[in-house]
């Protein structure tokens, strides 16, 4: 049976899961040797997530008054900040020092972090994630709704502690792209825009972003354990060399993708895929 894009219409429930992709050089930041090429990257996770909100910025409206009266109304772009805010059940030391762009360190048996250091407005841009837990289409049949911010910054905010759960706010701030997480440039053609904040996105399968680093050997490429491809892989599972926005030839398969010749070291391929379903 031939693969059928959604619609992209329907009604997302619930978050599922929030994943973040650190860039350096506006590349996703693989680790290099002593980790294999062919092992992929498979972003941080923020655990436990509870809500997220957006804020890109309500637009203006400018009245043109005369007479007496409004004579014509002019809608513009919104001058406020482009702001989101996410709040986790679930505090990770390691990963919030990623974010934060600092370090844990080890006293005895105990795990330390910082907050509030000097890095503070050096904290790492990356890709974020943001997934419902549910979405149904206008017939009711199930698929996903994520959410892509290609230019993202964390701060992560110390947790209240008092007789409720645990609530650990993230203050984000986007930035507009001109670049699609694959490494395409957007264009009017294919995209009708030159630049985005957001990427909503949705797909039958949950979405999932893992990253290679090319050492100019290796052919290829395996998929996280824990996170395989789904039965679309034939359809769904793309790969792309991110330093030109193109698709790698090659066969994906549940657990891997095979490219037709090695790509050139130093390249960092995207893999977008449709994984097995997780939360």
């Amino acid at each position: 049976m031939p693969y059928t894009i959604p619609s992209g219409q329907g009604t997302p429930l619930e978050m599922a899961r929030m994943k973040f992709y650190p860039l350096s050089g506006g590349f996703i930041d693989v680790p290099g040797y002593p980790t294999p090429a062919n092992t992929a990257f498979d972003g941080y996770e923020l655990i436990h997530p509870r809500t997220h909100q957006a804020n890109l910025g309500a637009p203006r409206t400018i009245p043109v008054t005369a007479q007496g009266r409004v004579q014509t109304t002019f809608i513009l772009p919104s001058l406020d900040a482009q702001t989101g805010e996410a709040h986790l059940a679930y505090i990770d030391l390691p990963t919030f020092a990623v974010l934060s762009a600092t370090k844990t360190h080890t006293i005895g048996g105990a795990i330390v972090g910082g907050m509030g250091t000097n890095k503070q407005g050096l904290e790492l841009s990356g890709i974020l994630l943001v997934q419902s837990l549910k979405f149904h289409d206008e017939d009711g049949a199930d698929a996903w709704y994520s959410s892509l911010y290609p230019r993202t910054q964390c701060v992560i905010q110390p947790p209240a502690v008092n007789e409720t759960q645990a609530d650990i706010t993230v203050n984000m701030s986007f930035s507009a792209s001109k670049k699609h997480v694959t490494g395409a440039d957007f264009s009017e053609a294919t995209h009708g825009f030159l630049s985005a904040v957001k990427l909503p996105v949705v797909s039958w399968g949950q979405l999932n972003l893992v990253a290679w680093l090319a050492d100019g050997v290796e052919d290829t490429f395996l998929l996280p354990t824990e996170a395989p491809a789904n039965e679309t892989f034939a359809d769904t599972f793309k790969v792309y060399n991110t330093s030109t926005g193109s698709l790698v030839t090659g066969t994906p398969a549940a657990d891997q993708f095979v490219a037709g010749a090695a790509p050139a070291d130093g390249v960092v391929l995207l893999g977008w895929y449709e994984q097995v379903e997780s939360i």
